[in-house]
């Protein structure tokens, strides 16, 4: 007599077995993914540790100034601009570059939303195209993490970086990052974020720029 008790236990661990090995096959296909994500998401921590902790030219008074005016421009909260504030503070430093120029790109490419996208395929805080710079998203967990406010900041500077040193100049280096094919809404581009950038600088600097004085970005 056939016991099917036991037969479904034996079949229950087949297929137990059998599902431990695509595990295993596919986790080593994807292995090099794996540690490349791991890798990014420790080198985000640790530049989140350096903005927090790390001092920086700015003092926290100021930068505090910075994050609750831009809080209240923007509707995000102060706890994650405060992050955003520090961490473009400290990779403005490591790139070269303004850190308020780093905020005003963000504020006019995507309003401090990290999962903005678009029309031309742009993504994240800074509206970073994936392609053109897969290499540098792989040193930071992959394409996968173009959404991840940390890393699409940490490209952007990078790409706004060399946009600025092969351009020349602040502004022609602007539109090089922006880089749609209409001229016209490139120049509105860069007329945003240099005024955008005049109005932090002056609030970095105590002077008193009224929240709504425009429309918002």
């Amino acid at each position: 007599m056939i016991n099917i008790k036991y037969l479904i236990y034996k079949l229950l661990g087949l297929w137990g077995l059998l599902s431990l090995l695509t595990v295993l096959v596919v986790g080593f296909q994807h292995s090099a993914n794996l540690s490349a994500w791991v890798g990014g998401r420790l080198q985000q921590l640790q530049l989140l540790q350096q903005a927090q902790a790390k001092e920086i030219p700015n003092t926290a008074a100021e930068q505090k100034r910075l994050v609750k005016w831009l809080s209240r421009k923007y509707r995000v909260g102060e706890e994650p601009m405060t992050t955003l504030v520090a961490s473009s503070f400290q990779i403005a430093q490591q790139e070269g570059i303004s850190p308020t120029l780093i905020l005003a790109v963000i504020a006019a490419q995507s309003g401090f939303n990290p999962f903005s996208e678009g029309y031309l395929g742009s993504q994240g805080l800074m509206q970073v195209l994936a392609e053109p710079h897969s290499e540098k998203y792989d040193e930071l967990g992959g394409r996968n993490a173009r959404f991840y406010p940390m890393t699409n900041l940490s490209v952007g500077a990078q790409v706004l970086h060399e946009c600025i040193a092969q351009a020349g100049n602040t502004e022609a280096g602007l539109l090089q990052y922006f880089g749609v094919p209409d001229h016209a809404e490139m120049v509105i581009f860069v007329t945003k974020v240099l005024a955008e950038e005049q109005r932090l600088s002056k609030v970095l600097q105590g002077i008193a720029v009224p929240v709504f004085e425009d429309a918002r970005i």
